[in-house]
């Protein structure tokens, strides 16, 4: 297993947990590589229908780079000194990064209106996941799928469910499982 596999599961893993606490749907996450991408969460439901589907877009598109950041050593630093202008380049998240802004953009015209919102944004992600709780969530579904390669939403939720069911006080549980799709 090689640092960049267990990194890419890292990042993956960051945007399948913060989709699952922001109560939002996909179909499935994956490490297999396809294309130009190394790994993708796949089958998100329209988001982009209000101000706030529009937040919760941007906060899952800046999930995946920030637990990489936090879940590897020495890449945080590293991070914090590549040049502000180009942010995912310590972090292989060039698209992630211009999938939020664009989420962002059509909601806050002037430019410093847009910025301060994308970083209070990514600063909301960042406090999200850098929970222990959290990041214990992001290390099960990495090391899941380092096993496994592609679970699917219902497995990413399960590998997530933590002993004292927190997702169940969420009501995301209860909610999935009045669908009968579990």
């Amino acid at each position: 297993m090689t640092a960049d596999r267990t990194r890419v599961a890292y990042h993956e893993a960051g945007h399948a947990v913060c989709a699952i606490l922001l109560g939002e749907r996909f179909d499935s996450v994956t490490i297999k590589p396809s294309g130009e991408v190394d790994g993708r969460v796949e089958g998100f439901l329209g988001w982009l229908e209000d101000r706030g589907g529009a937040v919760r877009t941007a906060m899952v598109r800046f999930a995946g780079p920030l637990a990489e950041a936090f879940m590897t050593p020495g890449l945080a630093s590293s991070l914090a000194k590549t040049d502000a202008g180009d942010p995912a380049s310590a972090v292989g998240a060039h698209n992630d990064w211009a999938d939020a802004e664009d989420a962002l953009s059509a909601l806050w015209e002037g430019r410093g209106a847009f910025a301060r919102r994308y970083v209070r944004t990514m600063r909301r992600t960042g406090a999200l996941l850098r929970s222990e709780e959290n990041l214990a969530r992001i290390g099960k579904l990495a090391g899941a799928l380092l096993e496994r390669e592609s679970l699917t939403f219902y497995e990413a939720l399960e590998v997530c469910e933590s002993d004292d069911n927190v997702l169940e006080r969420f009501g995301l549980v209860r909610a999935y499982d009045a669908e009968g799709e579990k």
